[in-house]
């Protein structure tokens, strides 16, 4: 399953550079960290594991946090 995403920065990102996002699964200390080297704009994101997962964000000097929920994945 790809999760497609399309990361918009709300600011003007002045210097370009990588999205960093630093997850964690809700209820655990499992983590993941995903670096997308362009920055803000489309891109698949997949975590590894489903379930309530925090995302913190960076990029360009710029931060936020979403809470995304990981739908599980089909029977294969």
């Amino acid at each position: 399953m790809n999760n497609k995403i399309l990361w918009v920065s709300k600011e003007p990102v002045d210097t370009p550079g990588p999205l960093v996002i630093q997850a964690t699964l809700a209820g655990t200390t499992r983590t993941a960290t995903v670096s997308l080297p362009d920055g803000p704009g489309p891109s698949y994101v997949n975590l590894p594991a489903p379930g309530c997962w925090t995302l913190h964000l960076s990029w360009a000097g710029h931060t936020d946090q979403l809470t995304e929920n990981e739908g599980a994945r089909p029977a294969r």
